[in-house]
C-alpha cells in the first residue's frame, strides 16, 4: 500500500519545494495551504506523514497533533520551524526540521517516520540547538 504525506503550509514557495524533493519518493502527496483544508484531507483519508509548517496562522500543534491521531495512531508529525520558534513550541512534533532545510534532511526525516521512528530527540536537539 502507498504511503501518504500532507504537507501543510501556507506559504507556496515551502510547499513547492517539499513537493520537488519528494516527488520522487513514490510516496502519494497531498497538499493544503490552512488548517481548515488540512483537517478536510485528514478526515477523507489518514496520512502516515503530516509535514506542517508552524508558521501558519491558527496552528497550534498540540490540538492539530491530538486530531491527526485520532484519525491514525500512528501518524508521524513532522514540525517546520523558522529560526526564532522555541522547544517547546515543538515538543508535540515527533521530528523537527528548521527551515531553510536540506533535501537530504527533508528525505532522512521521511525515511525515519515511515519506518516507524518517531520522537527522535536527537533530531530535535540537531535542529533545535
Amino acid at each position: 500500500m502507498q504511503k501518504n504525506v500532507l504537507i501543510i503550509g501556507n506559504d507556496v514557495l515551502t510547499r513547492d519545494s517539499l513537493t520537488l524533493m519528494l516527488s520522487q519518493t513514490g510516496l502519494e502527496l497531498r497538499v493544503a495551504s490552512n488548517v481548515a483544508e488540512s483537517m478536510r484531507i485528514i478526515w477523507a483519508k489518514a496520512p502516515d506523514v503530516i509535514v506542517v509548517d508552524l508558521d501558519i496562522p491558527g496552528v497550534e500543534l498540540n490540538q492539530f497533533a491530538k486530531e491527526a491521531t485520532r484519525m491514525n495512531e500512528n501518524v508521524c508529525v513532522v514540525a517546520l520551524v523558522s529560526s526564532d520558534l522555541s522547544k517547546p513550541q515543538c515538543e508535540h512534533a515527533d521530528h523537527v526540521l528548521r527551515k531553510p532545510f536540506a533535501e537530504i534532511d527533508v528525505l532522512r526525516v521521511m525515511q525515519a517516520c515511515l519506518c516507524g521512528h518517531k520522537k527522535d530527540d536527537s533530531d530535535k536537539k540537531n535542529n533545535l540547538a
